[in-house]
Formats: C-alpha cells, structure tokens, sequence
C-alpha cells in the first residue's frame, strides 16, 4: 500500500502533463500563421518579386539562396510598414548592410529614384500611424491569403 501512493501521484503527475501539452498544442493550431511564417514568406515574396536580384548591384541569386535578403527601408519594429512591400527591396549580403548605415542618404535616395516622391512620402506617412497589435484584421487575412499562395509556390 506505501508502493501505491507515489504511483498514484505518478499517474497524477503525468495526467496533468499531458493536458498541458494537448492545451499548448491547442493553442499551436488555433494560430497557424506565426509572425515568423508571415516575414519568411513575405520576404520570400519580396525576392520573388524583384527576380532573385540586388536592387542595388543587381547580382542575381538562386531561389534558396541565403546570400539574398528582404531589406526594410523603414525598420521591421515599424508595424504599420513592417508588412509593406513599397518599404521592402531584395538585397545581397553586402548591399544590405551598406544600405542599413545609410537610410537618411543613399537609401532614401534609391528608395525616391524607385518610387517617385510622391509615393516615398506616402511610404513614410504610412510609417508615422500608430500601431499598438500589428496589422489588422484586414491586412492579416491577405497576408495569411498570400502565405498559403507562397506556401504553394514554394511546395511547402
């Protein structure tokens, strides 16, 4: 009967371990699309968009390269832009880092030569809206549209 006890709390233990687990998992799949999914997709979308090429030395990349990245002209904490693709461009490993320690110079000037000013302002204007949780419902359900597009294209 002293054996009995700790195997009781044993399977005890272990019943509310595993509905721990079920309600983590629950919650996994109540929420498909993470934030993590949503930028590799929009950044694969971004290289999809500009051909696998540096917008700025135009070296072109293969589809899976790692060499070829989603540059954000208005930082990706930014949440009214972080999801923008007028604020996106691809660029290569070392453009990237080039462009980065010249936002206020040499890549705001690329960025008015690619969108005109009129749209470059725009861009910022956008960027100035407060807000507090991210896109919304709206920009949400398109991004999680277009997720399941590039998830396709990708053959994932």
């Amino acid at each position: 009967e002293v054996d009995r006890v700790p195997r009781m709390r044993r399977a005890a233990s272990a019943r509310s371990t595993d509905a721990a687990q079920a309600t983590k998992n629950r919650r996994r799949s109540s929420s498909p699309v993470r934030l993590v999914d949503l930028d590799n997709l929009f950044s694969f979308d971004i290289r999809l968009r500009d051909g696998f090429q540096c917008q700025r030395c135009r070296a072109v990349y293969a589809r899976n390269s790692q060499s070829l990245h989603c540059s954000h002209f208005i930082g990706r904490g930014n949440k009214a832009v972080r999801f923008d693709r007028e604020n996106c461009d691809a660029l290569c490993r070392e453009c990237h880092p080039f462009f980065e320690g010249r936002k206020k110079t040499d890549y705001k000037d690329f960025k008015i030569a690619q969108l005109g000013q009129e749209r470059y302002d725009a861009l910022v204007a956008r960027s100035r809206i407060y807000l507090k949780v991210g896109p919304t419902a709206e920009r949400l359900a398109r991004l999680k549209q277009r997720f399941a597009e590039l998830n396709k294209e990708r053959g994932g």
